[in-house]
């Protein structure tokens, strides 16, 4: 599992609940999804939950193109 985080705080609080839960195949970034690099891999789901409706125009269209860039062939977006 991959995930993405803009906000620090949460980010840390993510990382400090998988630590303590001992998970180990959930990597966590920082950083702006929409802009995310070809270097996440390929997969066969992108969920964005609670994030489309109330990002802007630029920032939608930066996320359809990371599910482009990113999704296997038969894979599935779920916004």
């Amino acid at each position: 599992f991959v995930g993405i985080e803009a906000s620090r705080r949460q980010h840390a609080e993510a990382r400090q609940e998988l630590q303590a839960l001992g998970l180990e195949n959930v990597e966590l970034h920082l950083g702006d999804a929409a802009e995310a690099g070809l270097s996440l891999g390929d997969f066969d789901y992108i969920i964005l939950h609670g994030v489309f409706s109330w990002v802007d125009r630029t920032t939608q269209e930066g996320l359809l193109a990371l599910c482009g860039r990113c999704l296997t062939p038969n894979g599935l977006a779920y916004i």
